[in-house]
C-alpha cells in the first residue's frame, strides 16, 4: 500500500486551506477505526469528501463509498461535537504526519487531531487541547490519550521545510558510514523514492558511503534537496498508468518514470484519489463478484455430490442384482454347500472341525467345495466365493430368504436413487439458471460499485422543495422553519400564488408566475405538494385542507400581542381552498431526482408514495436501489415521517 509522505501530506493541507475553509462538516463516518470520512461543503463548491487514512495519509476523493449502517460510538461523538461545525484552519506540526483541524462550533472552538504514523488515531479535544474523547485510547511513557488529558504532541523530529546546509551537514556527521541514499531517507526523512530522485539529479551513486564524499557533491546534493522540495508546491501532480489503471501518484514527475505513462491531473489529492479509491474500487468488485462465484460454487458442489451418490448407489444396486443372478445361477451347488454344513452340525462335529473338512475338500476339485472360503460361528454364516461375488448365507434360513433380502434392498435402493437424482436435478436447474443470470448479475455489481461524484450546478431553487407542474411553472416550497423564511422574504414575487395549511409545520409552497397563467392542474399539483409535506404526513392523514392565496395577503407583521415564530406569516383577506389527497411520487426529471404529484414526472420509472408505516431510510433505499441514484439524493425528496410504496 503506497503511504504518503509528510511532504505529500503537506500538498493536501495547502490544497485544503486554499480551497475547503469556512467549509460546514456536513457528515461524519468511520468506516473503519483507522479510517475517518468527512464530507464538506462549502458555497459554490458543493459537497467533497476528505478521506484520513491513519495508515496511508489523507486526501479529498469524489468516490462514494458505502458507510456502516450502525456507526460507531466514536463517530457518534464526533457528530454531536462537530456537524454542521465551520473549518477555520488545517495545520500540519512542522514535518510530523500529525493534521491538526480547527473548527468553530456552537459550543466553542475545537481541535480534531489526526496522528498518521503507526497505528494511528484520532482525538477531539477542546479549546486548550484538554482531551474531549479519542478513537483508541494509548499510553506510553512520555503522554497518555485518554479522555481528560491534556493532548500533548510527540517530540518534534527534524523539519527538512527549514533545511539550512548547517542542519544537512550536521547529520552528515551522524551517517559517515551509510549511503548517502539512507542518510537522505532516513536522516532528513525525505523518504526512499525522493532520496533516489535526489542522486540521479545530483549525478552522484546512490550506494556511496557518506564519509567518502567530496564537498562539491555535497553541495549538488544539498541543492538538490533544496530544488526537490519546492516541486512539491510545483502543481503538477500526475498519476503514473499501467495497462489503463492507476498504478502510483507524485506530485510531479520523476526520473524513475520519465518514460511511464503519465496522467496529468488538477491537483496531488486528485492523483491519490484515483489511486487509491479505484484499487477500492477493485476491492468492492472482487468482494461482490465473489458472492455470486460462492454461490454458484456452493450449487456445483452440491450438483456434483449428488451425481456421485447417484452413481454409488446405481453401482451398488446393480452389484445386487448381479448377485442375485449369480445365486441362481448356481443354486443346486450353494444348497448342497448348506445342507452338508448343516448335517455336520446336527452329527455333532465342532466348528474347528467342519472348517477343516471343508478345506480339504476344496483340492478334491468339487465345484461347491472350491466356492467355500470360511464360517463365521457367532453369527452362523458361510462365506463363500461364487463367479467373484462374496456371498454371505445365514446357515438356519432358506436360500429363498436370502435373495428376498436381497430384492428389498434393491427396492429399497430405487427410492434413494430416485431421491438423489431428483435433488441433483433441482441443483442443475438452479446454476442453468444463475449460469444464465450471469450477465445481468455482473451488469448489476458494476452498477452498485462506488461512482466518482460529478459536480452538477445546482440552481437556486434546488435547496428547497421543488418540481416544475405539467404546465412548466416552477414550485418551490420550504423544507422547515429556516427554508419557510427564505422561500417568502426572498423569492416570493407579486406574480406567484402562495400555498399553505393551516396545520402548524407546514410548508410554504410559491407557484412562480402562475398567479395569471397557471391551469387548474397546475394549482392542484402545488396543493397536493403542499399537502404531502406538511405535518398532515406524519399524522398519517390521506387528505389535508390547503389554501393559496396572492403575496399581498402575506405578511411577517403579526396581530396586537402575538408574536411570529421562525418560518411563520400572517396570512390575510380571502382564501381559496382545496381537500387534495396525500401522494409524492417520486422519479427521475432531466437527470434529477425529483419529488412530486405523480403527473410531473412524466418519463422514466416513478415510485408512489402514501402514509404508511416504513421508515423513511428504509424507504429512500430501496427506491435509490431501483433509481440507481444516491441514497442522499432520494432521502432529500420524501416527506418526513413513515410510508408505504404503492
Amino acid at each position: 500500500m503506497r503511504i504518503l509522505t509528510s511532504l505529500e501530506l503537506r500538498i493536501v493541507v495547502n490544497e485544503l486551506k486554499e480551497n475547503y475553509l469556512n467549509s460546514k462538516l456536513a457528515k461524519i463516518y468511520l468506516p473503519k477505526t483507522r479510517i475517518l470520512r468527512l464530507e464538506l461543503h462549502r458555497a459554490g463548491r458543493g459537497r467533497s469528501t476528505l478521506i484520513v487514512d491513519s495508515g496511508v495519509g489523507m486526501y479529498l476523493s469524489k468516490f462514494n463509498f458505502e458507510n456502516p449502517t450502525v456507526p460507531p460510538a466514536f463517530a457518534m461523538f464526533l457528530r454531536r461535537h462537530l456537524l454542521q461545525a465551520t473549518l477555520k484552519d488545517v495545520v500540519q506540526r512542522g514535518s510530523e504526519r500529525i493534521v491538526e483541524f480547527r473548527f468553530n462550533t456552537k459550543n466553542g472552538t475545537r481541535f480534531l487531531i489526526c496522528e498518521l504514523f503507526g497505528k494511528g488515531n484520532f482525538i477531539l479535544t477542546d479549546t486548550k487541547y484538554v482531551i474531549l474523547n479519542s478513537a483508541v485510547i494509548q499510553s506510553t511513557k512520555d503522554r497518555n490519550i485518554r479522555k481528560g488529558e491534556n493532548y500533548a504532541y510527540p517530540k518534534q523530529g527534524f523539519d527538512i521545510l527549514n533545511l539550512t546546509r548547517a542542519d544537512f551537514d550536521k547529520g552528515l556527521s551522524k551517517w559517515k558510514d551509510h549511503s548517502i541514499v539512507k542518510y537522505l531517507a532516513s536522516g532528513l526523512g525525505l523518504g526512499g523514492r525522493y532520496s533516489e530522485e535526489v542522486c540521479v539529479r545530483a549525478e552522484v551513486d546512490k550506494a556511496k558511503k557518506v564519509g567518502k564524499f567530496e564537498d562539491k557533491d555535497l553541495t549538488k546534493v544539498f541543492d538538490s534537496v533544496l530544488k526537490l522540495i519546492t516541486g512539491f508546491s510545483s502543481g503538477n501532480a500526475v498519476v503514473v498508468m499501467e495497462d489503463g489503471k492507476a498504478v502510483d501518484a507524485l506530485p510531479f514527475v520523476l526520473s524513475a518514470f520519465k518514460d511511464s505513462d503519465i496522467k496529468e491531473v488538477g491537483s496531488f489529492s486528485e492523483a491519490v484519489d484515483l489511486l487509491f479509491s479505484e484499487g477500492r474500487v477493485s476491492e468492492v468488485r472482487k468482494q461482490k463478484s465473489s458472492a455470486f462465484d460462492k454461490r454458484l460454487s456452493k450449487v456445483e458442489n452440491i450438483v456434483e455430490s449428488q451425481r456421485k451418490s447417484v452413481e454409488m448407489l446405481k453401482a451398488k444396486q446393480a452389484d445386487l442384482k448381479s448377485t442375485i443372478e449369480v445365486v441362481y445361477r448356481n443354486y443346486q451347488y450353494i444348497s448342497k454347500i448348506v445342507e452338508r454344513l448343516n448335517n455336520a452340525r446336527e452329527a455333532g462335529h465342532s466348528w474347528p472341525d467342519i472348517v477343516e473338512a471343508a478345506e480339504k475338500e476344496r483340492e478334491s476339485g468339487l465345484v461347491e467345495a472350491e466356492m467355500f472360503r470360511s464360517i463365521n460361528p457367532e453369527g452362523k454364516l458361510v462365506v463363500l466365493e461364487i463367479e467373484d461375488h462374496t456371498v454371505e448365507l445365514n446357515l438356519d434360513k432358506k436360500i429363498d430368504n436370502f435373495t428376498d433380502e436381497l430384492y428389498h434392498q434393491v427396492k429399497n435402493m430405487n427410492s434413494k436413487i430416485y431421491g438423489a437424482e431428483r435433488t441433483m436435478n433441482k441443483y442443475i436447474a438452479d446454476r442453468t439458471k444463475l449460469l444464465a443470470q450471469k450477465e445481468e448479475l455482473m451488469e448489476s455489481v458494476e452498477d452498485a460499485l462506488p461512482k466518482a461524484r460529478v459536480a452538477v450546478k445546482k440552481e437556486w431553487y434546488e435547496k428547497f422543495r421543488w418540481f416544475f407542474t405539467s404546465g412548466g411553472f416552477l414550485a418551490v416550497g420550504g423544507r422547515d422553519a429556516t427554508s419557510n423564511e427564505m422561500v417568502i422574504k426572498k423569492h416570493m414575487e407579486i406574480e406567484d400564488w402562495v400555498f399553505h395549511t393551516s396545520m402548524s409545520g407546514s410548508p410554504f409552497f410559491l407557484l412562480k408566475g402562475g398567479k395569471e397563467k397557471a391551469s387548474e392542474e397546475d394549482i392542484e399539483e402545488v396543493a397536493i405538494a403542499t399537502a404531502s409535506y406538511s405535518r398532515a404526513w406524519q399524522n398519517g392523514y390521506r387528505t389535508q385542507e390547503v389554501f393559496y392565496v396572492r403575496p399581498e395577503q402575506v405578511s411577517k407583521k403579526a396581530e396586537a400581542g402575538e408574536y411570529l415564530t421562525k418560518g411563520s406569516f400572517m396570512v390575510r383577506g380571502k382564501k381559496t381552498t382545496l381537500n387534495p389527497e396525500l401522494e409524492v411520487c417520486i422519479g427521475i426529471v432531466n437527470g434529477k431526482v425529483v419529488g412530486g404529484p405523480k403527473s410531473v414526472i412524466v418519463e422514466g420509472e416513478v415510485y408512489c408514495l402514501v402514509p404508511g408505516k416504513t421508515k423513511k431510510s428504509d424507504i429512500a433505499k430501496k427506491i435509490a436501489r431501483k433509481l440507481s441514484r444516491n441514497v442522499d439524493e432520494v432521502m432529500a425528496v420524501l416527506p418526513n415521517g413513515t410510508s408505504e410504496l404503492v
